[in-house]
């Protein structure tokens, strides 16, 4: 999760790794990143990369909810002008990023651009040019699909503006 505050003198466009194929847009450029994974610990980061807290999460099988908690002072008070990108990736605990890759089609460990077949434009992509992004929440008036697709040139992931 990619929090802008618009009052940060200090930002980024920069995914966790460059391998991960995708940026945030510029005028949702990141100054606090929340990072939550199964073979890592939870970290909150600065625009340069900065710990700034340990984030606690707690994950409910009876709720199906995951819940991370940051500290105030650490995070900020999120208001008008506040966006959020939000990003899963499929996770890869053996892979230099963490995050499952593509392939041309879906294989035991890595998800695929396109069906055995497929003849769709995104088909004759390079799998290395695909964000590793399986799922992103956009804001209104922005359409998931087209976000995501790297034949349309780089992939820049939209916030969502706190209301």
């Amino acid at each position: 999760m990619y929090g802008h505050d618009p009052a940060a003198t200090a930002t980024s466009t920069a995914a966790p790794f460059p391998s991960r194929a995708y940026t945030i847009a510029a005028q949702d450029a990141w100054s606090r990143r929340i990072e939550v994974q199964g073979f890592a610990d939870p970290a909150l980061v600065d625009a340069s990369g900065a710990s700034l807290a340990t984030p606690s999460v707690q994950a409910s099988q009876a709720t199906r909810y995951i819940t991370v908690s940051v500290a105030k002072a650490a995070f900020g008070t999120p208001g008008p002008g506040w966006t959020f990108a939000v990003v899963l990736t499929g996770q890869d605990g053996n892979s230099p990023d963490q995050a499952r890759p593509f392939t041309p089609t879906a294989g035991q460990y890595t998800f695929g651009l396109c069906p055995a077949g497929g003849t769709a434009p995104i088909c004759a992509a390079d799998p290395a040019t695909a964000p590793k992004a399986f799922d992103v929440l956009t804001p209104s008036g922005v359409d998931q699909k087209l976000e995501l697709d790297p034949t349309r040139g780089p992939v820049s992931v939209r916030g969502v503006p706190v209301g």
